[in-house]
């Protein structure tokens, strides 16, 4: 048994303008066994994975992308923070069009959750609903300006405490030729 971080967070981005919608639900959830310290952060692996989909005058999509990267905690305060830069899934977007042959795009993650500070050494969980501008282009042919309507929801659960790490087990060593 050893002592970790786990948990996730999540945030759902709806993005409305006159013939655009959009709804993307990002996850991001850590890997209590695959730890990395380097000065006063400790690293997590973690999966992203983004669902979801939208629709506008000329096509529909859905979204179901994956990328791996980190969250960071920092040791001294507990404060949590994506500890990698922007992913993307090259092939997360499935588009429909209205005419022609359906095809994939770029999803990128969407991180709205930081810094998060931990209400006591072992708990970080909490709900927020970050501001962003109109003028932010967030999904698959957004067609941004100052006449988009975004809305974000986020909340995380992290905690700190025991938890079994089961080791992988070891590839078998081939046996010589006799």
């Amino acid at each position: 048994m050893a002592d970790v971080w786990k948990g996730s967070a999540t945030c759902t981005i709806k993005t409305i303008n006159q013939d655009y919608s959009d709804e993307q639900t990002h996850t991001w959830s850590l890997f209590p066994g695959l730890i990395t310290t380097m000065g006063p952060f400790t690293y997590y692996a973690s999966t992203w994975t983004v669902t979801g989909g939208g629709s506008n005058s000329t096509s529909k999509w859905t979204y179901n992308g994956i990328g791996f990267g980190s969250i960071r905690f920092w040791k001294q305060t507990p404060i949590i923070s994506p500890g990698n830069s922007q992913l993307r899934d090259n092939t997360g977007t499935y588009v429909t069009p209205k005419s022609g042959a359906s095809f994939t795009a770029n999803v990128f993650e969407q991180a709205l959750w930081v810094p998060i500070t931990a209400q006591t050494p072992t708990d970080a969980t909490g709900m927020s609903s970050p501001m962003i501008p109109s003028t932010a282009t967030i999904g698959y042919q957004d067609p941004g300006g100052n006449n988009n309507m975004h809305t974000a929801t986020c909340s995380w659960d992290f905690h700190f405490g025991p938890v079994q790490l089961i080791p992988l087990p070891l590839k078998p060593k081939p046996r010589p030729f006799s």
